[in-house]
C-alpha cells in the first residue's frame, strides 16, 4: 500500500486532537452553518462546536478518522472534516498522521489544519508539522 504521510502535532496546555465519530460529524454538518476556512483554494468548512462533548478515546486509536476535533485554545472546539482520499490516524492526543494517495491533497489538508492555529512566535503553542522547527522570538523586556 503506497501513499503519503504528513504528521501534525499540537503544543500547548490543554491542546489536543481527537477523532470524530461519523454520527457526530453528520449531526454537526446538518445543524451547523459553519464557517469557510481561511484558505481560498480550499472549500473545506470548519465547524465550531456549540457544546463540548465528553469523549473517552483510547490511544493509539484503532480506526482511521474522517474528521478531527481540534481543541487548540479557543473557547469552542472546532471540527475539521477531512476530504475524500485523506484519512487521519491518531497516535497520541497531541500527534496525528494524515494519509492519502494524492500528495498535494494531503499536504494542502495539513496546511489548512495548521492555519486553524499557527504556532505562536513567542511560545511555540499551536499546530505544527512533525519535524518543523519553530524559531522563537525573544521577549522585548529580556535581553
Amino acid at each position: 500500500m503506497q501513499g503519503y504521510l504528513v504528521g501534525l502535532t499540537v503544543q500547548g496546555v490543554g491542546y489536543r486532537m481527537e477523532p470524530v465519530a461519523n454520527a457526530t460529524l453528520a449531526a454537526a454538518l446538518g445543524s451547523s452553518t459553519g464557517e469557510a476556512s481561511s484558505s481560498p483554494s480550499s472549500s473545506k468548512r470548519i465547524i465550531w462546536e456549540q457544546e463540548a462533548e465528553k469523549s473517552n478515546i483510547a490511544y493509539p486509536h484503532k480506526q482511521p478518522a474522517r474528521a478531527v476535533r481540534l481543541k487548540v485554545g479557543y473557547t469552542r472546539a472546532c471540527i475539521f472534516p477531512l476530504p475524500d482520499g485523506v484519512l487521519g490516524f491518531f497516535v497520541k492526543p497531541t500527534l496525528m498522521y494524515l494519509y492519502g494517495i494524492d500528495k498535494a491533497l494531503v499536504t494542502n489538508t495539513a496546511a489548512a489544519m495548521r492555519a486553524v492555529r499557527k504556532p505562536n512566535a513567542y511560545t511555540g503553542n499551536g499546530i505544527q508539522l512533525v519535524g518543523e522547527t519553530i524559531k522563537l522570538k525573544q521577549r522585548a523586556g529580556s535581553k
